[in-house]
């Protein structure tokens, strides 16, 4: 399933889709994922998405990056969020 990510292609959505699964698998993982690591990971898949799609780093996909984020860290009891900064 393709999440929207408001970007300029189907290729743009599904390339935030999969970079937001690997976060989101991070984050619902068997092992704690610390506040920099999981920081280190954001930056590591934006940057791949950004390398072909550099639409990523617009308002709307980086606020739906944060807000999706920032909702599973919230569901699954860490006690820290992140920003748009942190992209």
């Amino acid at each position: 399933m393709v999440v929207e990510f408001e970007m300029f292609t189907e290729e743009g959505n599904e390339a935030c889709t999969q970079a937001y699964q690997n976060i989101y698998n991070t984050i619902w993982g068997d092992k704690f994922v610390s506040e920099n690591e999981l920081k280190k990971l954001i930056a590591e898949q934006i940057a791949q998405v950004a390398s072909v799609h550099p639409e990523v780093h617009d308002t709307e996909p980086e606020w739906h990056f944060v807000d999706r984020i920032n909702m599973s860290l919230k569901n699954r009891g860490y006690n820290y969020t992140i920003n748009r900064g942190d992209l």
